[in-house]
């Protein structure tokens, strides 16, 4: 008796191995290679120089503009008096930001009811600058509008001023996170660790330790790699069971 699948006889049937090595875009090795190239420092150095900072800017600029615009007392009014106006301003301040950020954004906010472009707008900054399951990064709609209702708006006005400076760092992130799963996402951390096993040898390292670098998960792993292939970070031997040139 030959069993069968949907597919065909379970003979042929795919293995996981198979069907997840259809999804590789080559050998591990050369994957690493391309994360490399394209999360470049001088990349990320123009991307922060170019975008985030005076998005950034802008933000916090449109935010203050609009606030005097609709005659807010930054020093009497707080966040809980002037929440309607609080929101317009975040609204408008948000569509400077992602005018600079993420301009593709806002040509799709132009199918979208003027009346929800606020949440759209919010949800959209979260999704980029806002890790829901570590909780770190910025969610200004809880920070502003849910968790400082007594706030003065002065308060808030400096506390945007302090915290556009993270902008960078957040959506950083969310930019790291992106192209980690394009370029890495289908790899086993044993196929990333093969891959830096033979980079580290071919710099001449010794691995005496197999264990220590084939137990080690995928985002362990990006700390070696980031060495091997930039040389730049910390590099400790020991952890990844790896001995220095000449040793």
């Amino acid at each position: 008796m030959t069993l069968k699948y949907k597919g065909g006889n379970m003979a042929d049937s795919p293995t996981l191995d198979s069907m997840v090595g259809e999804l590789q875009g080559g050998p591990a090795g050369e994957a690493l290679q391309q994360y490399h190239d394209f999360m470049s420092e001088d990349r990320l150095r123009a991307l922060s120089k170019n975008c985030f900072i005076p998005g950034a800017d802008e933000f916090y600029k449109t935010f203050v503009a609009q606030l005097k615009e609709q005659s807010v007392d930054d020093e009497k009014h707080t966040v809980k008096d002037k929440e309607a106006e609080v929101k317009t301003a975040l609204t408008h301040a948000l569509k400077s930001y992602f005018g600079k950020v993420s301009p593709a954004f806002l040509e799709h906010l132009e199918n979208i009811d003027e009346s929800e472009h606020y949440d759209a707008l919010v949800k959209h900054f979260e999704d980029t600058h806002f890790d829901r399951d570590t909780r770190r990064g910025i969610n200004l709609d809880a920070l502003i509008l849910k968790q400082n209702q007594k706030a003065k708006v002065g308060e808030v006005i400096e506390y945007m001023g302090k915290m556009k400076g993270d902008f960078g760092k957040y959506g950083m992130d969310h930019l790291s996170q992106k192209v980690h799963s394009k370029f890495l996402g289908a790899y086993r951390s044993q196929d990333i660790a093969a891959a830096l096993h033979e980079k580290a040898e071919g710099q001449g390292m010794t691995l005496e330790d197999p264990s220590q670098l084939y137990t080690k998960d995928t985002n362990d792993l990006m700390g070696l790699s980031t060495y091997l292939h930039t040389g730049k970070g910390r590099m400790d031997h020991e952890h990844y069971g790896l001995a220095q040139p000449g040793k």
